[in-house]
């Protein structure tokens, strides 16, 4: 998402191999079609999104499935969540120079049959239905951070987070990122958050169980 004063650096991948790993690689600096350096993202670092993805792989829910990834900027989560193996990735973005960006990388990396990309209002859950693929399995939620200062905003997210919750596949998992010392809302319909802090900023872990009536 798009938000005033902040620049993302957004990670190219080959699609299917994980950074890193024999075989896989970053696209060169030749092979990007075009880099973010005009746009106000909010970044989120290589050590944050290596421990984020270490964590999920874990759990068990990377290399395979169906991804969602909301508020989603130029994509940087979504791109590596494909990188490692996800099947499709649907982003949902309004700003337009972000969104433009994610679909000519996209293009680039000859991902456009693996994503679709919604430019719509994050907040107005009825793009739900939209949604190419249900149930998936893993979503990210990465809202500007100032809509934790208003609860209008804070409220109509929590209300995000619970029907995309509904969305996910028994076991899935939700990932919120927020700034630090901001704790994550319980969510109806999910298990959690565990929340894990890394710096200035702190990503909330939910999990959809069969029969969680509540968030606990």
């Amino acid at each position: 998402m798009a938000w005033e004063g902040e620049i993302e650096d957004l990670a190219e991948y080959v699609p299917g191999q994980k950074k890193g790993k024999k075989g896989g690689k970053r696209l060169g600096k030749g092979d990007q079609k075009k880099n973010d350096s005009q746009l106000v993202t909010r970044p989120i670092t290589d050590r944050v999104k290596v421990a984020l993805f270490d964590r999920l792989m874990a759990m068990g829910v990377t290399g395979r499935g169906h991804v969602v990834d909301v508020f989603a900027g130029t994509g940087s989560l979504g791109l590596e969540a494909l990188s490692r193996g996800a099947e499709h990735c649907t982003f949902v973005e309004k700003h337009r120079p972000s969104r433009e960006l994610l679909e000519e990388n996209l293009n680039l990396l000859s991902l456009t049959a693996q994503a679709k990309v919604l430019g719509m209002d994050a907040l107005w859950s009825n793009w739900l239905v939209l949604l190419p693929h249900r149930p998936v399995d893993l979503a990210f939620c990465d809202p500007p951070y100032a809509m934790a200062a208003d609860k209008k905003t804070w409220d109509a997210l929590v209300k995000l987070m619970a029907d995309l919750g509904q969305a996910l596949v028994i076991g899935g998992i939700l990932v919120l990122r927020t700034k630090d010392r901001v704790p994550g809302p319980a969510v109806p319909g999910l298990l959690g958050p565990d929340t894990h802090a890394y710096g200035s900023m702190v990503l909330h872990f939910y999990e959809r169980v069969e029969g969680q009536a509540a968030a606990g």
